[in-house]
């Protein structure tokens, strides 16, 4: 093999990797989209600027806060089962395994007695330049997302005041 067929080679097998390594990012998430059963869960928002980043909402879902029994420590894996309640999905529990049903994956951020502060990956939201104010100001925001069979969660769009945010 010559030199060039080497740095041709070598070129391939890079630029393959990386279209591997985005392909892992993106497929998974578009087939949460397709396949996820569509859940809407109730918000606060906050802090809608970040300098680095552009506008975005940091969401803080009813959720986030679980109330449970099991013993469980900051970083594990957590299930949590949802119930519908009127127009919104709701926390039931907060168990070690998968439950039966719909859930949502998440890891315990924080344990304080017998509540969890859990975290699902779902927590920022980027909006156009300028228009997270918007959010800021609004009564009641409420998100839509996809929740896969396996519990991984994806943000579909954001309700605002009963519309959908379109800025």
């Amino acid at each position: 093999m010559t030199g060039k067929a080497v740095l041709r080679l070598a070129f391939a097998a890079v630029l393959i990797l990386q279209i591997g390594l985005l392909l892992t990012i993106i497929v998974p998430k578009e087939r949460t989209l397709a396949t996820g059963e569509e859940v809407v869960l109730q918000t606060v928002p906050v802090d809608p600027r970040d300098l680095f980043r552009g506008d975005y909402v940091n969401l803080r879902y009813t959720i986030s806060t679980v109330l449970t029994y099991a013993d469980f420590a900051v970083g594990d894996r957590v299930y949590v089962s949802l119930a519908k309640q009127g127009d919104i999905w709701d926390a039931k529990a907060a168990l070690a395994s998968p439950p039966d049903g719909l859930y949502i994956k998440g890891r315990v951020s924080q344990v304080q007695q017998s509540a969890l502060a859990v975290e699902y990956g779902i927590e920022s939201y980027f909006v156009p330049e300028g228009s997270g104010y918007i959010i800021e100001q609004a009564g009641d925001v409420k998100v839509r997302v996809a929740v896969d069979s396996s519990g991984n969660a994806v943000i579909k769009g954001l309700l605002v005041d009963g519309e959908p945010f379109s800025p």
